[in-house]
């Protein structure tokens, strides 16, 4: 995996140790969908 890499996932509460401990970032897909849509209505 890499570490810089954002993790999606349904499943955040697994991820919530490494996020932590590693720093990674989680997301929700649905989460991505609007980050995504935002980045567009900026251009």
């Amino acid at each position: 995996m890499n570490a810089g890499a954002t993790v999606i996932t349904s499943n955040i509460r697994d991820f919530k140790g490494a996020q932590k401990s590693l720093g990674l970032e989680v997301m929700t897909p649905e989460q991505l969908i609007a980050a995504l849509l935002s980045k567009g209505e900026k251009r």
